[in-house]
């Protein structure tokens, strides 16, 4: 995948013409500040984690659709097939799947541990997948009360997005690599936790027969899955291809300082998200 830096560059520098153009660089966390857009959206973001017995994955999901009964509680959650690795490809319940709204990772010097959690929904089941888009929906029953506030995300009806438009992303990034990398300092970063991400629209890119969107928004491996926000807290496109992966090509050195262009992520954009779910 080749992303055209002078391009990027020329929508980029036309836009705004300043530094505001590039976003803001790093990972934050809920003690941040966050603006209302990730603040309203936050406790809908859930870490997905799954442990064989050789190794462990995780990744982001995000609710899409909640019925409320009068025992129990139907979840319904978006994330990307690709996360999944070889785990849960078919539908039906998937025994080592779980989803966490809250989670930490501790990350050690001979590894990372998964330390805490809460709540544990482990009886998930896929009742969807695609690989183009490459997305994935599933549903959990739970009782009433578990989750706190379970709120859908509202999918952008709008795909349309001007360049340099603000956009955030929520997920639980590696950030282990980042700072292995000597990047901007990161709060706790021994831990792998929820986060949130601020940067911009940069173009629409395609890869085969694929579309994405082209953002500045800081992701790493953890991110995969997770939601892309508008400043109206809308989910406008679902985060696929992180910067720190070599072979995606993307502009990323590990050591940015605040005003360099680096299109981080390719992003699954929302009409794609629109057609899955309803189709």
């Amino acid at each position: 995948m080749r992303i055209d830096f002078l391009k990027i560059l020329i929508m980029c520098s036309l836009a705004f013409l300043s530094l505001d153009c590039f976003g803001i660089e790093g990972f934050k966390t809920l003690m941040d500040a966050p603006p209302p857009a990730v603040s309203s959206a936050y406790n809908s973001v859930f870490m997905l984690f799954i442990e064989d017995a050789d190794s462990y994955i995780h990744g982001s999901a995000f609710l899409v659709h909640v019925e409320v009964g009068a025992n129990s509680t139907q979840l319904y959650f978006m994330t990307g097939k690709h996360v999944l690795q070889e785990h849960c490809q078919k539908i039906g319940y998937c025994p080592e799947l779980k989803l966490y709204q809250d989670a930490q990772m501790q990350v050690f010097s001979s590894g990372e541990d998964f330390v805490y959690g809460r709540p544990n929904i482990n009886q998930v089941e896929v009742i969807k997948l695609s690989q183009n888009p490459n997305l994935v929906l599933l549903k959990a029953s739970v009782k009433n009360n578990l989750i706190a506030n379970p709120k859908a995300l509202s999918i952008s009806k709008s795909c349309e997005m001007s360049s340099g438009e603000t956009l955030f992303a929520v997920g639980f990034p590696k950030v282990a690599v980042r700072v292995a990398k000597g990047s901007l300092p990161i709060p706790q970063q021994n831990k792998i936790l929820k986060r949130w991400s601020q940067g911009v629209f940069v173009g629409d890119f395609t890869q085969g027969v694929s579309k994405f969107l082209g953002t500045s928004v800081d992701t790493l491996p953890g991110n995969s899955g997770g939601p892309l926000l508008n400043a109206s807290g809308e989910v406008v496109g679902v985060v696929d291809l992180s910067a720190s992966l070599v072979e995606n090509q993307y502009l990323y050195s590990g050591s940015e300082t605040p005003g360099r262009l680096d299109a981080q992520s390719l992003v699954i954009p929302c009409d794609y998200l629109q057609v899955f779910i309803t189709h």
